[in-house]
């Protein structure tokens, strides 16, 4: 997954202000979610948060990978927090995210985003194979 790769060789160059800047974009990102604001919250908060923890790999075509395809997913991603519960578990993963790499710990972060990620898919693709069926 590519935005585990580009994590992983950011996590151990990521500095407190990093951090402390990530904590504040989720901070924002929380409280567009609690106001209802999901354009905001699902578009550009979430990809800032996320942005910032990759900030340091220093992969600049990752990067850009990662980029075009978080672009051409936020519907599915606002489609999740609206739809799918994630409004109820993303604040919290997002946390535990940030904890992770506040620790530095690599695998634990990685793994973390790689269930973080397929954990929306999966919701995602649930919520679709049911609306499907309801037709």
């Amino acid at each position: 997954m590519l935005e585990a790769e580009l994590l992983r060789h950011s996590i151990n160059k990521l500095t407190a202000r990093d951090l402390l800047e990530a904590e504040a974009i989720l901070a924002e990102l929380e409280e567009a979610m609690a106001a209802g604001d999901t354009q905001l919250a699902t578009g550009k908060l979430n990809a800032e948060f996320h942005s910032k923890l990759y900030s340091k790999a220093q992969r600049p075509q990752t990067r850009e990978l990662v980029d075009v395809y978080s672009k051409n997913s936020e519907r599915y991603v606002r489609m999740h927090i609206l739809l799918a519960g994630g409004i109820k578990t993303a604040p919290e993963e997002h946390r535990q995210l940030l904890e992770l790499c506040r620790d530095k710990n690599t695998k634990g972060a990685c793994d973390f985003l790689k269930k973080h990620i397929t954990g929306a898919k999966d919701d995602i693709k649930a919520l679709l194979l049911k609306l499907e069926s309801e037709q």
